[in-house]
């Protein structure tokens, strides 16, 4: 199972959450529909068996809250090569906390990134094409957007692939 992040010197350590098993049900039912297309665009899966499969391959999770609403979870998954696998999944509440923590969020996603920089020679993954504010979030956080996949995942439409190089 998945190591949780340790949080003493991050940001954003006051938003985060050891995982417990329940957290899966809050996101899998409330899952940000640009998210809910992604997860389903890349692999067929409902949100929750997306959810599930991706915490299953994470090395590292973070569970980001606002007091006691979950906002997201995101993780980190090991290649055998060394390199990381990034993800994020949003619930419905994160646009609307979002809008007013702008700062704080860019900052504190911009922290954990880095962070997870420390373990990882380089990090990459892919992001939907009709995903612009995730595209844009991604640039924010140092990634490089470099290649455009046609014909990419189960519904065999465009995604970008997008690379951070630590180090």
């Amino acid at each position: 199972m998945s190591e949780v992040v340790e949080c003493k010197k991050m940001f954003y350590k006051d938003h985060v959450k050891p995982f417990e098993p329940h957290f899966i049900d809050l996101l899998g039912n409330d899952m940000c529909q640009a998210d809910q297309d992604e997860v389903y665009a890349t692999c067929g899966n409902s949100p929750k068996t997306g959810l599930v499969s991706s915490i299953m391959c994470s090395e590292k999770l973070v569970c980001y809250f606002d007091n006691d609403t979950l906002i997201g979870i995101g993780g980190v998954g090991k290649e055998q090569d060394g390199n990381g696998i990034p993800w994020f999944l949003r619930t419905n509440y994160f646009h609307s906390w979002k809008r007013k923590n702008l700062r704080s969020f860019l900052n504190s996603t911009k922290s954990w990134i880095e962070h997870m920089g420390e373990s990882y020679p380089s990090m990459h993954n892919y992001v939907d094409l009709r995903n612009k504010e995730s595209q844009n979030w991604l640039k924010h956080l140092g990634f490089r957007l470099t290649k455009t996949i046609d014909n990419y995942g189960y519904l065999k439409i465009p995604f970008i692939k997008f690379e951070k190089y630590n180090g």
